[in-house]
């Protein structure tokens, strides 16, 4: 990772171009966030209290997770964190999960501005998801701009990058899994953003399962050398997180299925668990070498991508077709 470049100070905080492009996601997905809310015909007072929470919980839970992530499982970071986690959840120059951070803060808001106000939730979550989603997309491509984060090379071959940020920056090819996540997150929020201007709009839980179905799969297109978690050393914590709550949707559907309206449901649970495999085993073949006929050899790289594909999509899938059931 290249060095880091101050472009200069607030209050005494240096701010680096990363930061920059997450505050300016921020101010996009705060003015999405009201005037979406005026659109779903959420009250003033309560879209403002909406935004201050999501806000703040979002930063917060993006700290605490990536705290306690980091000192319990993740030694590598443990040791550069520091041994302070308090310290490390309210030191505004510390980074986090921002993806996961966002959702569950959006989540937890919601739910407390629903029970306050006695607002919709669905309506909320209309307004404040697409929201949410161009906070992420911005913030991934200020990653991609500034040489953020690494990953297999061959990542490219899903949008060869004509040019780079820093042509000096050795790994400069693989923040092209950064700017394809960020340009993934902007067609959600924009999709998002144009159906709340309909009367029944996009399913916020439509928008929800495809961006985690697709954070699987673009997560798969990393390979950080410093990744432990759960001492299985090639899982994400971004993956695990979008598998458990895609299961979790998958259960709530299942629970809510009514009788003579079952058929169906145990081929997409096999369909999920499949594809779940599926991702764990594919993560060992990202270039490593493979025993054939007594040669090692190297898994050819065009069926591993196409294979993770699939892993995202039958994720999606099956979690998509489970709530269309409950849903009629």
């Amino acid at each position: 990772m290249g060095e880091v470049t101050i472009l200069f100070h607030v209050f005494g905080l240096p701010v680096t171009a990363w930061a920059l492009c997450v505050t300016l996601g921020a101010l996009f997905g705060a003015l999405t966030l009201l005037y979406l809310s005026g659109k779903r015909g959420v009250p003033a007072d309560s879209s403002a209290l909406f935004l201050l929470l999501t806000t703040a919980l979002g930063m917060f839970l993006s700290h605490m997770l990536f705290a306690l992530v980091a000192d319990l499982l993740d030694p590598f970071v443990g040791e550069s964190m520091g041994k302070s986690l308090l310290g490390y959840i309210f030191d505004p120059t510390k980074g986090g999960y921002m993806g996961l951070g966002v959702i569950a803060g959006l989540a937890l808001a919601a739910l407390i501005v629903r029970k306050t106000e006695k607002v919709s939730l669905q309506e909320l979550f209309k307004a404040g998801l697409p929201a949410a989603l161009l906070v992420i997309g911005v913030a991934k491509w200020g990653e991609w701009l500034c040489g953020q984060g690494t990953g297999p090379e061959a990542s490219t071959c899903f949008f060869p990058v004509s040019f780079a940020p820093d042509p000096e920056y050795q790994d400069w090819r693989v923040i092209a899994v950064f700017w394809l996540g960020g340009l993934y997150a902007i067609c959600l929020a924009v999709w998002g953003i144009l159906g709340a201007h309909k009367k029944d709009g996009v399913r916020p839980v439509t928008l929800l399962t495809l961006y985690l179905a697709g954070q699987v799969l673009l997560d798969m297109l990393r390979e950080d050398e410093y990744v432990h978690y759960l001492a299985m050393n090639f899982v994400r914590m971004d993956q695990l997180f979008s598998v458990l709550v895609m299961a979790g949707l998958m259960v709530w559907a299942s629970i809510r299925v009514k009788r003579g309206g079952q058929k169906g449901l145990v081929s997409c649970w096999a369909l999920m668990l499949l594809s779940v495999g599926l991702c764990v085993g594919l993560q060992f073949l990202f270039d490593k070498p493979l025993p054939l006929f007594g040669n090692l050899i190297y898994f050819p790289g065009w069926l591993v991508y196409a294979l993770v594909g699939v892993t995202g999509a039958g994720m999606g899938f099956a979690t998509l077709s489970l709530l269309k059931k409950a849903r009629t």
